[in-house]
């Protein structure tokens, strides 16, 4: 089955196949009118727009999704919630952030999953420090480090701490942020997360930019050598 396949293309990094399969499977949804169906197919294909990209591209393709998905089905609202945070992404990135706010907003609110519920508020977090609101960013990182450790994943609690530690500095350019961001790194690459090693070295390089040239330098080649591997356009271009 194309769904199937597609997955399996998208697990191996072939995006662009992935996107065709997907696109292959809705219509087999559409003649089944099978809308949960159609509305994943539509969701993982704006994922993967907006993963390279094309956030216009995903915006209206998650848009289009909700009209298939039905609010009041409780068998919805992960896939409902999924794209939500899709949305907030895609949007947070063309620069409306009290409109990606509303959309992280709505994530959260259809989700029943802690892990998803983690990397939402970390979303909303995130969105206050784009727009400067460090004193909203940090008092939601430190309510999610405070958590139960069994509830949260290396991966997420790395990514917190990366993030935290970085808007402490953004709100106060004296403050050290060096150790929890290399602690950040450090965890990011026992689990071997390319991505997440892509926003560490981003975040030291800036860090350490007016503090120590060389090692910023350092760490932005480091950053272009995992961007190369994860064929990420937007951080070749920093």
């Amino acid at each position: 089955m194309y769904y199937d396949t597609a997955w399996k293309h998208w697990e191996s990094k072939q995006d662009n196949q992935a996107f065709i399969d997907f696109n292959n499977a809705k219509a087999i949804f559409q003649n089944h009118n099978d809308n949960a169906g159609i509305a994943k197919c539509l969701i993982n294909m704006a994922i993967i727009m907006g993963d390279n990209g094309d956030y216009y591209g995903s915006q209206k393709t998650s848009l289009d999704a909700i009209q298939y998905l039905d609010t009041n089905n409780t068998e919805q609202r992960e896939i409902l919630s999924s794209n939500y945070n899709n949305l907030g992404k895609v949007t947070q990135n063309l620069k409306d952030y009290e409109k990606a706010e509303f959309f992280f907003k709505e994530a959260v609110k259809f989700t029943n999953d802690s892990s998803s519920l983690f990397i939402y508020n970390n979303n909303i977090a995130n969105n206050y420090r784009y727009q400067r609101r460090y004193d909203n960013s940090i008092k939601i990182y430190n309510s999610l480090l405070n958590t139960e450790n069994e509830q949260i994943s290396s991966k997420t609690f790395s990514r917190i701490l990366d993030n935290l530690a970085f808007t402490k500095f953004l709100q106060n350019p004296n403050y050290n942020a060096e150790p929890e961001l290399n602690q950040a790194l450090s965890m990011r690459r026992k689990i071997d997360d390319l991505w997440g090693q892509n926003a560490s070295q981003a975040h030291l390089s800036d860090y350490l930019y007016d503090k120590d040239k060389s090692k910023s330098l350092f760490h932005a080649k480091k950053m272009l050598e995992i961007s190369i591997k994860l064929n990420s356009s937007d951080d070749e271009l920093v």
